[in-house]
């Protein structure tokens, strides 16, 4: 299916040490302004999200978000009018609701963005990656801050009943970028 050294095609998890507790009053917060993601079909998916920009201005999303600019992360926080359905403000506090198995994010390549910075606030929770034929090369399982390679490999997320809750930031670095500044930087 995958081998060790091609992983890092799809994702280059982090070192670095965090604490969930610090987010978890950004669900209650927040949790009014959720929307849903609805198929092509209209069908709700069960994932929500928030794109409020005050969320921006929360003190551990201003805390991060310097961190990794710091160390040469790029973000952009303008809505991107110019991509309609996208939906994208660079950033998303996101929840998942699968109901049923038939539920699940459909395989997609991002158009809008050539990575994520993902920080994992439940467990478990998993991302799949495939081929264009939609053979599944990579099941990754989330235990730490991650990047994913959101616009470079198509993925997708299947069914799990478990609630599934995470921090993403659109990174605006090239992959070998991030592998590069992950590998220097974060060792």
């Amino acid at each position: 299916m995958y081998t060790e050294r091609s992983r890092d095609n799809f994702v280059i998890e982090t070192p670095i040490g965090y604490n969930i507790d610090e987010f978890s009053y950004l669900y209650d917060k927040y949790d009014n302004e959720f929307e849903m993601y609805h198929s092509k079909h209209g069908i709700p998916l069960g994932l929500e999200v928030v794109y409020n920009p005050n969320i921006l201005k929360e003190p551990i999303i201003q805390y991060w978000i310097r961190y990794f600019e710091k160390i040469g992360f790029k973000f952009n926080f303008e809505k991107d009018e110019s991509m309609p359905g996208s939906g994208q403000a660079g950033f998303q506090l996101v929840r998942t609701n699968f109901q049923e198995e038939a539920v699940k994010v459909d395989i997609h390549q991002d158009n809008f963005r050539p990575a994520g910075l993902i920080i994992p606030l439940s467990f478990p929770q998993r991302i799949q990656w495939y081929d264009n034929e939609d053979n599944l090369l990579y099941d990754h399982n989330y235990t730490k801050i991650t990047f994913i390679n959101a616009g470079g490999q198509r993925h997708g997320v299947g069914y799990s009943p478990e609630p599934r809750w995470q921090f993403q930031l659109d990174c605006f670095n090239s992959w070998d970028e991030i592998k590069e500044i992950v590998q220097i930087s974060l060792s």
